[in-house]
């Protein structure tokens, strides 16, 4: 319910699903047929665990207010205890306050954090893209005054990044 963004881990073919509601789910293909066997509710009670990515065989999740990783070695069942923080100074306001998570090419995470208004000028994160190494370290500002961005991605050969700027609401 609510999905939102998904993460695919190439190891073991499982997709990982965010949504802007408080549930984390990953979708099993158990016979790698390429149909779903299984959605497994893996957490809840999360602030709008939008932003997923699988590196270094964790699962990362970008909340409104923190990411946060997860070892994806053992039973996805028992992944909603054990998460390990490694940012928590993101502006926790909801009007896009939603995250987006991706893995770039060179291995580091990049987080969209949105301005919580329509017009206004950003205070310390707000309208950024940044990016951070895994351990949560290294933390870059690679864009500023976007506004709303509700996705990136990489090109395949170039490595460089596209995302989304979503103007004033209602517009």
């Amino acid at each position: 319910p609510g999905a939102r963004s998904m993460a695919l881990d190439p190891q073991t073919g499982r997709v990982y699903v965010g949504s802007r509601r408080d549930k984390l789910h990953v979708i099993t293909d158990d016979n790698r047929d390429g149909r779903a066997e299984r959605v497994i509710e893996l957490a809840d009670n999360l602030n709008v665990p939008n932003g997923v990515a699988v590196l270094n065989n964790r699962l990362y999740v970008a909340e409104n207010h923190r990411i946060a990783w997860h070892s994806l070695k053992g039973d996805p069942e028992e992944m909603a205890d054990g998460w390990t923080t490694i940012k928590s100074d993101m502006p926790a306001k909801h009007h896009h306050g939603w995250r987006y998570l991706k893995k770039g090419p060179d291995n580091r995470l990049y987080v969209t954090i949105g301005a919580p208004y329509n017009i206004g000028m950003p205070q310390g994160l707000e309208g950024t893209i940044l990016a951070l190494d895994a351990d949560g370290g290294n933390v870059q500002t690679i864009a500023s005054g976007v506004r709303n961005s509700v996705g990136l991605d990489f090109h395949p050969l170039t490595g460089e990044m596209f995302f989304t700027d979503n103007g004033a609401d209602n517009m």
